[in-house]
């Protein structure tokens, strides 16, 4: 069948991001150990692991899997995810700049992301 406009808003709305501070990488075959682990997860559509930064960047799917599992499965293989980097989900919007997890307005606070106009 026919992909159709709805079947696209419906898995735009389920895509999400999010950046994991991973502890106890120390090699190139942690950082594949990590990718790999990650992209096992049902959902995730991709995990980005730097060795240099302790970050595992994963998009996935968040009606599949949760940023637990996502936790979980790094964990799983040895590593530690620091509990004070784990966001909430962030959801992609054509509307707002996301810096670091957060929409910021000009003094830097955070502010909730503007829905999109309806009917314009």
């Amino acid at each position: 069948a026919p992909h159709t406009h709805t079947d696209y808003c419906a898995a735009m709305a389920a895509a999400a991001a999010a950046v994991l501070r991973v502890e106890g990488m120390v090699c190139g075959a942690c950082v594949r150990t990590v990718s790999t682990a990650l992209e096992s997860v049902a959902g995730v559509s991709s995990a980005r692991v730097s060795l240099a930064n302790k970050q595992a960047a994963v998009q996935f799917d968040s009606d599949i899997t949760s940023i637990a599992l996502l936790c979980d499965a790094v964990e799983d293989c040895g590593f530690n995810v620091l509990p004070s980097s784990i966001p909430e989900i962030q959801r992609p919007s054509q509307k707002s700049t996301t810096v670091e997890g957060f929409c910021s307005n000009e003094e830097g606070r955070p502010r909730p992301a503007q829905p999109l106009p309806v009917g314009r």
